[in-house]
């Protein structure tokens, strides 16, 4: 954390334990002021797996929607080149000017 805030809202992200109900404690310290360290406790309740049947008909797609599928992604990827081709075209055409 950064910054003169007087707080902060920030994600933790970690695999999951086997389930089971784990305690945890997170520790802000702080570099520039003495006694402003904090630690808070909280506790997590990790839930059992749940299995996902991939065999299922929604994941099952025909060779031609996969193929539809990766001409929209290419088509997608060439226009975003293509922009970003265009804004440097611009800069450079900029710089060439105000160099003159």
């Amino acid at each position: 954390m950064t910054g003169l805030k007087s707080e902060e809202t920030v994600t933790l992200q970690f695999t999951a334990p086997e389930k089971g109900t784990y305690s945890y404690t997170v520790c802000v310290r702080s570099d520039c002021y003495v006694g402003l360290d904090v630690e808070k406790e909280f506790k997590i309740n990790v839930l059992p797996e749940v299995i996902v049947d991939e065999d299922h008909p929604q994941w099952q797609f025909s060779d031609e929607e996969e193929k539809e599928d990766e001409k929209e992604y290419e088509s997608d990827l060439h226009s975003e080149c293509d922009e970003n081709d265009d804004e440097y075209t611009e800069a450079s055409e900029n710089s060439s000017e105000t160099d003159a």
